[in-house]
């Protein structure tokens, strides 16, 4: 078996593995697990063949302050449906993701990440052209909780929350289109 083979087998298994540690705990107290699904479209100053990148795990490091993904496979800056990579998160540990579509000619990209005990989410991404200089993004997150906490977390996902990602994506995206450089890290 490959290392590529087990790590699809690994990740394919997280949220089974979460959700069964789940269930084990709620022994002594039921989990009812919430979810939630957002959509919003920004729209950004630059071709669609020049926005598009910057949607891949290694290029989105350009426009997003503390952005740093640890590609496990394939290594190296290439997308690839089934590529895995980890982010640490802040507070919350570390995140393990998937590329679970890559299709260029269609301008999509879509994700599964997993913080095991907490949340699974699933990220669709398409761009359209909206023009020769302007792209059309729409973003669909659907976060699901894996336990009481990610719970706690998936009630504050509300759309004003959505809405204020969205326009931060926007803004930094834009930015990194006029000027070439990210947006200052937020303290």
């Amino acid at each position: 078996m490959t290392l590529h083979t087990i790590l699809l087998c690994l990740f394919a298994a997280l949220p089974v593995l979460s959700l069964a540690l789940a269930a084990d705990k709620s022994q002594a107290s039921p989990f009812t697990a919430k979810s939630v699904t957002q959509t919003g479209t920004i729209h950004l100053n630059g071709a669609i063949h020049r926005v598009f990148p910057f949607f891949g795990p290694v290029r989105e490091k350009e426009w997003a302050p503390g952005w740093n993904p640890q590609i496990v496979f394939p290594i190296g800056p290439e997308i690839a449906e089934g590529m895995v990579f980890t982010v640490q998160q802040d507070k919350n540990g570390i995140a393990y993701w998937m590329v679970t579509r890559f299709d260029p000619a269609t301008h999509t990209i879509a994700y599964a990440n997993v913080i095991p005990g907490l949340l699974a989410v699933r990220i669709q991404i398409a761009c359209r052209a909206a023009g020769d200089q302007q792209t059309d993004v729409t973003v669909t997150y659907q976060h699901t909780a894996l336990s009481d906490a990610g719970n706690q977390i998936v009630e504050q996902l509300d759309d004003k929350a959505s809405e204020a990602k969205m326009a931060h994506w926007q803004h930094a995206i834009n930015h990194l289109l006029a000027t070439g450089k990210r947006i200052p890290s937020e303290h």
